[in-house]
């Protein structure tokens, strides 16, 4: 797996792409993450091609990181497989997930 960091004042932007599984990128995403000294964090999930039990914990473990933080963590227009295992899993209803236009407001 992939990731960009672009921080601004207000907020840090990851962006993922690849495959979210074992041994391919979970681990990398939460050290990439957790290193931010920023309040409101956003991951791109646009590109992620695959993701696995690892992939969803890894996710699960950042909430509980970012609440532990007093920082906000958001996952933004997750691909279509990311949506179907989020969904399957019902982490959707417990992690801050948005979808955006191209423009980058809400959906």
């Amino acid at each position: 797996m992939l990731f960009e960091i672009h921080s601004s004042s207000d907020a840090t932007l990851v962006r993922c792409s690849g495959r979210m599984v074992q041994g391919d990128g979970p681990d990398g995403l939460l050290r990439a993450v957790m290193s931010q000294d920023c309040r409101n964090i956003q991951v791109d999930l646009s590109k992620v091609s695959c993701i696995d039990a690892n992939g969803l914990g890894a996710l699960a473990a950042l909430e509980t990181w970012a609440r532990r933080a007093k920082c906000r963590v958001e996952l933004l227009n997750p691909s279509e497989r990311c949506r179907e295992a989020l969904e399957k899993t019902r982490l959707i209803s417990v992690l801050q997930v948005r979808w955006t236009t191209p423009n980058g407001a809400a959906a």
